[in-house]
C-alpha cells in the first residue's frame, strides 16, 4: 500500500515541476490540470490543506482513483485513495508527525508503523500481530476469535 501512496505523491508532484493550467473556481479552489491529472487546491483559515486529485493508475488495477489528501496546519495529514472501480476498496494512510507513526487502513484492516521499527497488523477479526525489529512477533487474538 505504502508504494502505491508513494506513487500517488509522485504523480501529484510531478504537476509542480512541469507546465500546468491553473484556473480559480467559483468555490474558491485553485484547479491545476497537467497531461490528464486534475488537482483542486482547497486552503482554509485554520491553515489546513485539501488537495483532490484524480489520477489514471496504470500500475495498478489500470483504474482511476481520487486521492483526497488534508495536510492539517500540525504537520499531520491523510490520504485516502478511492478507486472508481467497483470491488476496490479505499485506502486511507494517515501521518501523525508528532509521534512520526504511520497509520495505513484498507477496510476492516490497518497496519501501524512506529518510528523504532515496530509494526503491528489488526485484521477485521480484531487480532493484532505486533512484529519487533528483533524478528519477535506478539499475535492476540481477536474477539471473534476467542
Amino acid at each position: 500500500m505504502l508504494q502505491r501512496l508513494e506513487w500517488v505523491h509522485e504523480q501529484q508532484t510531478d504537476v509542480w515541476k512541469h507546465g500546468f493550467s491553473d484556473s480559480m473556481l467559483a468555490s474558491g479552489k485553485l484547479r491545476r490540470i497537467y497531461q490528464g491529472i486534475t488537482l483542486d487546491l482547497q486552503a482554509y483559515p485554520d491553515g489546513n490543506v485539501k488537495r483532490t486529485a484524480a489520477i489514471t493508475d496504470t500500475r495498478y488495477h489500470h483504474t482511476n482513483y481520487i486521492a483526497k489528501t488534508l495536510y492539517f496546519a500540525n504537520g499531520d495529514w491523510t490520504c485516502t485513495l478511492s478507486s472508481c472501480q467497483k470491488g476496490i476498496n479505499d485506502e486511507t494512510f494517515y501521518y501523525y508527525s508528532e509521534e512520526r507513526v504511520w497509520h495505513e487502513q484498507k477496510g476492516d484492516n490497518a497496519l501501524y508503523k512506529y518510528p523504532d521499527g515496530r509494526e503491528e497488523r489488526i485484521d477485521a477479526q480484531g487480532t493484532v500481530t505486533v512484529t519487533h525489529p528483533s524478528g519477535d512477533v506478539r499475535v492476540s487474538l481477536g474477539v471473534l476469535q476467542q
